[in-house]
């Protein structure tokens, strides 16, 4: 019995060093819809057809001073919908001055660990067009940050983007793509979705593989 105390207490030692006493947000980036319902449950998804609502616990931002719902063209320039646009007209304006960004700010409340959006808008190849890529920055609640660099690939196409990670997301800012005047490519928001996912955490298999070999010790003991 004492022998059996004893592994038991090196046993739950193990489990205890092994597990690490810290770690930073993890994250996977997506860039297409279907990978990214695989690997999240989205709860709610805001198309801003009907005007400016967002989802529960969302909302938009910007450095810019004016948010509207602005019309989303086909690059044959047809009207397609509706997109979530930013704009400024003072003097300061962060367009013109090349360092123009959205901000998708998220209620800890909800804890969501999942969200994506599309970005529409975006010219490439032609005169006054992006000539470089845009920045999403990824800001977890437990203070890490991250930034993911993405490129057009067709003029006016849509641009996906999605994240899933292990820690509450607190904000996403998207800035956007530079024309070769030095200012901002005008790009607009659309699609905004958001969800979570329930990933096991490390810690949780190591206790599993601690008890998983604690029944095998006592079914030897046992014999």
């Amino acid at each position: 019995m004492r022998m059996m105390f004893h592994l038991l207490i090196q046993t739950g030692l193990i489990i205890l060093l092994m597990a690490p006493p810290g770690f930073s947000a993890t994250y996977t980036v997506y860039s297409d819809l279907a990978s990214y319902s695989q690997a999240s449950a989205t709860f709610e998804t805001e198309t801003f057809e009907g005007g400016m609502s967002f989802p529960s616990g969302v909302n938009v931002t910007s450095n810019m001073s004016n948010l509207t719902i602005g019309n989303d063209w086909s690059p044959q320039s047809q009207l397609i919908g509706k997109i979530l646009f930013a704009y400024d007209t003072t003097q300061n304006d962060p367009r013109m001055q090349g360092n123009a960004y959205y901000q998708i700010n998220f209620n800890p409340v909800y804890q969501y660990t999942a969200a994506a959006f599309e970005i529409k808008s975006w010219e490439i190849g032609i005169p006054d067009s992006a000539v470089d890529n845009g920045l999403v920055r990824l800001f977890f609640s437990d203070g890490t940050d991250y930034s993911v660099e993405l490129s057009q690939t067709a003029n006016m196409v849509p641009v996906f983007f999605g994240v899933v990670a292990d820690t509450p997301l607190a904000y996403i800012q998207w800035y956007e793509p530079h024309e070769i005047s030095g200012g901002n490519e005008e790009t607009g928001l659309d699609n905004l979705m958001v969800g979570q996912t329930v990933p096991v955490p490390s810690t949780l298999l190591l206790l599993f593989s601690g008890l998983a070999g604690l029944a095998g010790i006592s079914r030897k003991y046992r014999k």
